[in-house]
């Protein structure tokens, strides 16, 4: 994000097509899959979005992949933070952003995220927004 027009204006030659990393990410990938467990999977690594993979996406094994960082992503507390004593969920503005995806899938973002939470979200609990944080995630060596 200091880098203006990194995103949406530089283009890069992708499968014999220049694409913006912004086109490639909201247009390109998820249109043809039409799975919001997209959103969980390509992700630009800052710290608001949900946690990498540290190993490829590969075809035989892409649903599996799929249903494992949808299930992570929405166990993680720098993702998704559950307040009961607020009786309140807040979850990133990626819920915000790309909520037809979700609710295409699902009534409401609640019921989306009890798919793959280990512990449901209460359905009266009210859902909320934490601010987006753009700054890189942290790096852990292993």
């Amino acid at each position: 994000m200091d880098v203006p027009g990194f995103f949406d204006k530089q283009t890069h030659l992708v499968a014999g097509e220049m694409l913006t990393l912004d086109a490639l990410e909201k247009q390109k990938l998820p249109a043809p899959f039409g799975d919001a467990r997209i959103h969980f999977a390509l992700v630009c690594a800052a710290i608001s979005c949900p946690p990498l993979r540290n190993r490829a996406y590969v075809p035989e094994q892409l649903e599996a992949q799929l249903q494992a960082q949808a299930r992570a992503s929405l166990q993680h507390e720098n993702f998704i933070r559950v307040l009961p004593a607020e009786k309140k969920v807040l979850v990133s503005e990626i819920f915000k952003w790309y909520e037809k995806d979700f609710c295409k899938e699902a009534p409401s973002l609640i019921t989306y995220l009890n798919r793959y939470r280990k512990v449901a979200v209460p359905a009266h609990y009210a859902l909320g927004y934490y601010f987006y944080n753009w700054r890189l995630n942290e790096v852990r060596a292993k």
